[in-house]
């Protein structure tokens, strides 16, 4: 059964008191930031009043590519996750010592339907003790149990981006839109319904545009990201991304967590992005406020 909402509002201990804004950064955010200066971005952080917390999908992602040493990727995902438990430590949190925020679909279904989709908590931590685990034991990951680990999240990453690939070519297949305004109406009522199923409602059809619509308002970075991806490959199919299809899921996901009225507490949530697409979708769509650089949060905590 669903759950009601309050369980996911703010990490298990709250906010720090005095707390102003919570960020989360993405995948490029933490490959692209100096490790000397995770410290001191942290303290800076907290001086400010901000908070950082990890997002789940992101450690999934960056683990992914510990799986195998041989991964093109494996020393920066290595580091990155590394700067990652840095950056989210907490001494109020003891089992992982990580401060989390809810994903992707936890955040829509809060915000749609007051409800969260059934999830299982130990999961959660078992990711924020990984990416613990993998800052211990860094650069060399050779742990069996952490590699196992590892090779569960590659499982994950690739079976999504799989599914993910086969929706882009589905959609592209079958409709024609003739603007990335008509692509973010589509996919906006896409997502209603498939986070409705996710929480076992049916949507009625007077339903759907009316979710859609909030969708629109409240998370309109992500819905331009997959747009503009969409109405790009299908007015030139010459330029495709194709091999960077996963990589977008990815972005889609962790941008919800910057909607424009998401808050935690009273704090609202903003996502440091080293993504060029995903910058560029947040200012077409009014929501650079909610969605900035690395460089610019850095300078906003004085730290340059």
């Amino acid at each position: 059964m669903p759950h009601h909402d309050a369980q996911v509002t703010s990490p298990p201990a709250g906010l720090p008191p005095g707390t102003k804004r919570v960020v989360t950064f993405d995948t490029n955010a933490y490959r692209n930031l100096n490790r000397n200066k995770v410290r001191d971005l942290r303290q800076r952080e907290r001086e400010a009043g901000v908070f950082a917390l990890a997002n789940p999908i992101v450690i999934q992602e960056l683990a992914a590519h510990v799986a195998d040493e041989q991964d093109k990727d494996y020393r920066h995902c290595v580091s990155a996750l590394a700067k990652l438990a840095e950056h989210t430590w907490s001494p109020h949190h003891p089992e992982t010592g990580l401060c989390l925020l809810p994903d992707s679909q936890t955040t829509v279904c809060r915000r749609l339907f007051h409800v969260i989709p059934e999830y299982k908590p130990e999961i959660i931590q078992g990711l924020a003790m990984l990416a613990r685990r993998i800052k211990e034991l860094a650069p060399t990951i050779s742990d069996p149990v952490v590699l196992l680990n590892c090779k569960l999240c590659a499982a994950f990453v690739k079976s999504q981006e799989s599914k993910f690939h086969d929706r882009i070519n589905q959609l592209l297949a079958l409709v024609h839109a003739a603007t990335v305004e008509e692509w973010v109406v589509l996919l906006a009522e896409l997502a209603a319904k498939e986070h409705a199923a996710t929480i076992r409602h049916t949507l009625l059809d007077a339903e759907v545009m009316i979710k859609a619509r909030t969708l629109m308002e409240i998370f309109p970075s992500p819905l331009r990201l997959i747009a503009t991806l969409l109405y790009n490959e299908q007015v030139n199919p010459a330029g495709s991304k194709r091999q960077s299809w996963g990589n977008f899921f990815w972005d889609y996901c962790v941008c919800f967590n910057a909607g424009v009225l998401n808050k935690i507490e009273d704090a609202p949530v903003y996502l440091v992005s080293g993504d060029r697409d995903v910058l560029k979708a947040a200012v077409e769509v009014n929501c650079a406020d909610r969605v900035v650089s690395l460089p610019e949060h850095m300078k906003s905590v004085g730290l340059n």
